[in-house]
């Protein structure tokens, strides 16, 4: 902790030297936030609290338990995974949370659920990385397509040999009592704090991302720490980097899969309460971002369009 002390204390020298960067880019992190993620995600964050708040019924229930038994985990979790996948970091992980605060996630297997629950948006895919930064909707379908690919696999070699008992659940699934009224109320609380704090982790990387900016390094290490940092800004100059196609589509596929800096600082946000250690987490996000890359790479080396 101390040298975590004196870490922070270094990075406030060039805040103070170059508050004009500093504040611009707080500015920038604070618009995107207000552009693109409030309004893409404060409507699902809201949606998938709700949703984890009851408890699967009918048929839907039964899908999901038998895709459970199939990767040998929570129903549950399914159902969160189910929330991820629509709706994007880091919804996922918070549905998780709330699945281990409603007692039908077990403390062993959270980081591991919120690894799987925890995937990129089809919208940000498609339409902010396809149309907005490619200027190519189809590349932006070509890079969901993959992410999902390399999702599969990763989830595969994860869960591969994990014993029944790992995904069992207490027979009792918590189902809510509360009113509708009292039911949105709670969701729009967590909703709101969520997007609160989401909205702090973009500034700050933002603000690092400006920073480094500053320093006398090349292009192609720019757009790597950036992709290692932070999703959004990873992208952004991965598509405008003076690097071959191949190239540049496979470290968008590694940025989207792995999420950043930024993303697994959220999802270990959510997960950090749980009883639980987040390496298996950031593992599962790494092997994922890596499997994508390499899909990437080899297909538009072989069909580049």
């Amino acid at each position: 902790m101390k040298r975590l002390k004196y870490i922070l204390l270094l990075m406030l020298i060039p805040l103070l030297i170059f508050p004009k960067v500093a504040i611009s880019s707080a500015r920038e992190g604070l618009d995107a936030w207000a552009r693109n993620v409030l309004p893409s995600l404060f409507p699902f964050a809201i949606i998938s609290s709700m949703i984890t708040a009851l408890s699967s019924q009918g048929k839907a229930g039964k899908v999901l338990v038998r895709l459970s038994r199939l990767v040998k985990l929570p129903p549950s979790a399914m159902r969160s995974v189910c929330v991820g996948m629509v709706s994007g970091y880091p919804i996922g992980a918070m549905a998780v949370n709330q699945a281990w605060y409603n007692k039908q996630i077990r403390d062993e297997v959270v980081a591991l659920c919120a690894g799987i629950a925890s995937v990129c948006s089809p919208m940000f895919l498609i339409a902010t990385v396809g149309e907005g930064m490619l200027y190519n909707a189809g590349r932006g379908v070509m890079l969901l397509l993959m992410h999902y690919l390399a999702y599969v696999l990763t989830v595969v070699l994860f869960c591969i040999g994990r014993k029944r008992q790992d995904y069992e659940i207490q027979p009792n699934e918590v189902v809510s009592s509360k009113s509708v009224g009292a039911l949105l109320k709670l969701s729009v609380d967590k909703a709101s704090g969520a997007m609160i704090s989401v909205c702090g982790y973009i500034v700050v990387f933002r603000v690092i991302m400006g920073i480094i900016g500053l320093l006398p390094i090349s292009e192609a290490v720019e757009v790597v720490i950036s992709v290692v940092l932070e999703m959004s800004v990873g992208c952004t100059l991965a598509s405008r980097a003076v690097l071959p196609l191949a190239v540049r589509m496979a470290l968008i596929s590694f940025a989207v899969a792995w999420g950043g800096a930024c993303v697994n600082l959220q999802i270990n946000s959510y997960i950090a309460e749980c009883n639980t250690k987040s390496a298996t987490t950031l593992c599962f996000k790494l092997v994922h971002g890596f499997i994508a890359g390499v899909i990437s790479f080899a297909f538009w080396s072989v069909y580049g369009m």
